[in-house]
């Protein structure tokens, strides 16, 4: 993937350093050019800012699998200096851990890390500003970082956490453009994630929502079922409570919902049947969902046999299917028909 335009990380003459993509640096506004032994050096500093990394960890790095050569200090010690030399006399520090970055130099990663937390901050009273942010901050990733440390156990592990970090930010991004009132750009940037991470609950409980704001909400209970699928094929669990809930406000119901899906899995009916039963406890609702004929009656029924705490009413609501008052109707009818 290219590199974004290039413009000026700092200024004021200070250093700044880009490891999203090969390694670059730039002084003054002015990039610079750095030989491959220079990037790996500043790759491995990098790594360890604000700390510092001993001579024989950038040894290491710069022969990686070789034999170091006697002259491997000395080797190391004339790129540090070619990199002062271009970076500034104070740019790479030396003390008793080795070498480090001096801390005013503005590395791309850490400058990202550290203002993510401004995200949430600014979105309390400016969600649009906080948008911006975002976007600002997902454009200055072009490519994973630090290419030039392959699989260095160190590279790796902050590739990871960013990575982690990044796909918060993108799920952000999406939960921002819900709360703006721009379903349609929510609902695309979503389902581009989820083929991504298919497992992650938090972007399918946005999409419903996303889907139900665009005026699609037939869509959006399906989507539901296909979450539902995603997260046990995934990690072999039921959507969580966030997932049921948003599902309940789809259905315009407040009590817990029990997926007659689970009816069709070998020996499923008897838990679909206490999962029922412990819905309406209490006085609690519960919305049996599923298309027809997967058994949604014959869970009822057996719910029914096995119902002790008052008597069970069963309405049939076929000669009204399209009228959202039949089945208040038809449960009217039947309680009137049971006064004495």
């Amino acid at each position: 993937m290219p590199r974004p335009p290039t413009i000026s990380l700092v200024s004021g003459g200070r250093a700044g350093i880009r490891v999203f993509g090969p390694v670059t640096a730039e002084r003054a506004g002015q990039e610079l050019t750095l030989p491959a032994g220079e990037r790996l050096v500043l790759a491995a500093l990098t790594v360890a800012f604000p700390g510092a990394a001993s001579e024989h960890r950038l040894t290491e790095v710069l022969w990686r699998d070789q034999e170091p050569p006697r002259t491997a200090r000395q080797s190391l010690q004339n790129h540090v200096s070619r990199l002062r030399a271009k970076l500034g006399a104070d740019a790479i520090l030396h003390g008793a851990g080795g070498y480090s970055l001096n801390p005013s130099t503005h590395v791309d990663v850490h400058h990202l890390r550290r203002r993510l937390p401004e995200v949430s901050t600014l979105r309390a009273h400016d969600p649009g500003a906080a948008l911006g942010l975002v976007d600002e901050l997902l454009g200055t990733v072009a490519a994973p970082a630090l290419p030039e440390l392959g699989e260095d156990p160190a590279a790796v592990g902050l590739r990871t956490v960013v990575r982690r970090e990044l796909a918060g930010l993108r799920t952000e991004r999406a939960s921002l453009l819900v709360e703006l009132d721009r379903p349609d750009e929510a609902v695309g940037e979503l389902e581009r994630l989820l083929v991504a991470d298919p497992g992650d609950e938090r972007r399918w409980e946005l999409l419903l929502v996303a889907l139900d704001r665009a005026g699609r909400r037939g869509e959006a209970l399906a989507t539901y079922q296909r979450a539902r699928r995603a997260l046990i094929d995934a990690y072999g669990v039921e959507p969580g409570p966030a997932l049921r809930d948003a599902q309940r406000q789809l259905l315009g119901t407040s009590g817990p919902t029990v997926d007659a899906l689970a009816a069709i899995r070998p020996f499923g009916r008897d838990d679909v049947r206490r999962d029922v039963l412990a819905a309406v406890a209490d006085g609690g609702v519960a919305t049996l969902l599923g298309p027809p004929g997967i058994g949604k009656s014959s869970v009822l029924a057996a719910v029914a046999d096995a119902w002790v705490d008052g008597a069970v009413l069963r309405v049939e609501c076929a000669d009204n299917p399209w009228s959202a008052l039949g089945p208040v109707d038809a449960l009217l009818a039947r309680l009137a028909a049971m006064l004495p």
